[in-house]
């Protein structure tokens, strides 16, 4: 059974001052794993459409449209970089403390 101080199984989140009673980096230390993996799940999603979009470029005369898409998923990719980094980051940050 969970301990309805700190988690309610009914709403399923923890209240800000439930949160300041665990520890804020014991709370966002599991988030911050799995958002990572999210984070890494979707930069090979993204790879893989600019890839597809890669073979989708016509031979002769450039597609604006595809091209178009082709940097979107570039900005996207780099986005997502960032984040990862950012995240990892903030965690090396958290474990030299």
């Amino acid at each position: 059974m969970w301990n309805s101080t700190f988690y309610s199984r009914e709403i399923g989140h923890f209240a800000p001052a439930q949160i300041n009673a665990i520890g804020e980096s014991n709370f966002f230390q599991g988030r911050n794993a799995s958002h990572g993996i999210a984070l890494l799940n979707r930069l090979e999603q993204l790879k893989l459409q600019r890839r597809d979009l890669i073979f989708k470029r016509p031979l002769i005369f450039p597609d604006p449209n595809v091209e178009n898409a082709i940097d979107l998923v570039d900005a996207e990719i780099k986005s997502v970089q960032r984040e990862l980094a950012k995240i990892a980051r903030s965690k090396r940050k958290e474990s030299q403390k």
